[in-house]
């Protein structure tokens, strides 16, 4: 779960995606990584800005589509969503043999949720089980609050909705 402002968490996560489907040593020029294939779910941005981001991020690399081959899969705006009947075996079916799975956004894959409901927790548990499954870890990015003078509670309280979000993940950034 990535509570970063919008354009710093899909960036962030397309630049990960990009270092694991192209092999390279590390992500984010710290963290070791092996090669991998990723599958980047995108309910907001679109396929045209999507596809631009990767390309640009791509540039460091050195590399194009025909050195990624089929490592990294784009599924753009799916009618497929998080919170519907079934969502767990189509996802588990849709990460398999996958190494990164990620999400974009939390919200708009789970629109019948309410994120300030401990309900909210329900998808997050489900990938936890599906990650548990096939293997593949997943980044599900939702996005901080707006700053305020009067926020307290540091990065945590950071996290736009329920603090059910926050209890169900396995990481937050």
């Amino acid at each position: 779960l990535v509570g970063l402002p919008k354009e710093f968490a899909q960036v962030a996560a397309q630049s990960a995606a990009l270092a694991i489907a192209a092999g390279e040593a590390n992500v984010w020029g710290c963290f070791a990584a092996r090669p991998g294939s990723v599958l980047h779910i995108d309910y907001e941005q679109g396929s045209r800005l999507t596809r631009a981001r990767y390309q640009r991020l791509a540039v460091p690399f050195l590399v194009g589509p025909s050195d990624l081959g089929d490592r990294l899969s784009l599924l753009t705006m799916p009618k497929l969503y998080l919170d519907q009947p079934g969502a767990e075996s189509a996802f588990a079916r849709l990460s398999e043999g996958k190494d990164l799975v990620i999400i974009d956004s939390l919200r708009a894959a789970a629109p019948s949720l309410d994120e300030n409901s401990s309900e909210i927790r329900r998808p997050l548990d489900m990938l936890s089980r599906i990650s548990e499954k096939t293997g593949a870890a997943f980044v599900v990015i939702h996005h901080a609050r707006k700053p305020s003078a009067n926020q307290m509670g540091g990065a945590k309280m950071a996290i736009r909705g329920s603090s059910a979000l926050f209890d169900g993940s396995g990481s937050v950034l």
